[in-house]
């Protein structure tokens, strides 16, 4: 009989002892907190409807933005170019193949504008060449080459 209400009496201190010390944890912030953080890319960080993650007009953005972000970046190429050649980065024979890449890429945009509007499948091709013509433009004005 002593023996089964010594162990009924250790059973509840013990079963109190866990009760408080998970309520502790808990009161803490720290019971079943996983041993990794995180981070914002996982948990912060929403992305506009309108743009991508790289900030590109995306899936739901207008013929307006589009539009504009095309002849933005049209434009941005074609001044490197022209800085490449007035500092000297550029030779002549570089500068006129980009300049002519420039122009084939604005005759395609004509093209996909004909119809006045752009569709998300040509901006995303034409995207994809601006960026081939962007790596370009920055190999060969890093290339060491210089005319003399």
């Amino acid at each position: 009989m002593k023996s089964q209400n010594l162990m009924k009496t250790l059973m509840v201190v013990g079963l109190a002892g866990v009760a408080l010390a998970a309520g502790a944890a808990k009161a803490d912030g720290k019971m079943f907190e996983p041993s990794f953080k995180r981070g914002p890319a996982i948990e912060q960080v929403r992305y506009d409807r309108d743009t991508d993650r790289y900030g590109r007009p995306g899936r739901y953005a207008s013929q307006a933005e589009l539009k504009s972000e095309v002849a933005q970046r049209l434009d941005r190429q074609m001044d490197r170019i022209l800085d490449g050649l007035e500092n000297g980065r550029l030779t002549n024979r570089e500068a006129v193949s980009l300049l002519q890449e420039q122009r084939q890429l604005e005759r395609l945009e004509k093209r996909y504008l004909a119809d006045d509007v752009l569709s998300l499948n040509e901006f995303r091709e034409l995207d994809q060449r601006l960026d081939v013509a962007s790596q370009r433009i920055f190999a060969e004005k890093r290339d060491r080459q210089f005319d003399r």
